[in-house]
């Protein structure tokens, strides 16, 4: 046999020996990277950053970055002079935000 067939085959037995011993390494590699790629598959299609996200960005960066609490959360409905409270946008900080920004 020549050299590169015998490293052929030692090769595919390192691999058939990791994978028995470590099977559930493999598992959850092959689960992780199967949820990776079902999470960011389309992405932009699937979930939009739409206008109300975009408000909700505007008012948590106000509050961190400028550090300016609203007193008056954004408009209900348009011009409808309705409000949500400030306190809308002050969990959405501490639920949304601030656990990304900690990792």
């Amino acid at each position: 046999m020549t050299n590169l067939k015998i490293r052929k085959k030692i090769l595919v037995a390192l691999i058939i020996n990791f994978s028995l011993k470590n099977r559930f390494l493999l598992i959850l590699f092959l689960l992780l990277a199967v949820t990776a790629f079902l999470r960011f598959y389309q992405l932009d299609t699937r979930s939009p950053f739409g206008w109300d996200q975009v408000d909700n960005a505007w008012a948590v960066k106000n509050i961190i970055i400028d550090h300016r609490f609203p007193l008056v959360g954004m408009q209900a409905k348009l011009n409808s002079g309705i409000y949500i409270g400030p306190l809308y946008i002050i969990f959405w900080l501490f639920s949304i935000i601030l656990p990304i920004l900690i990792r």
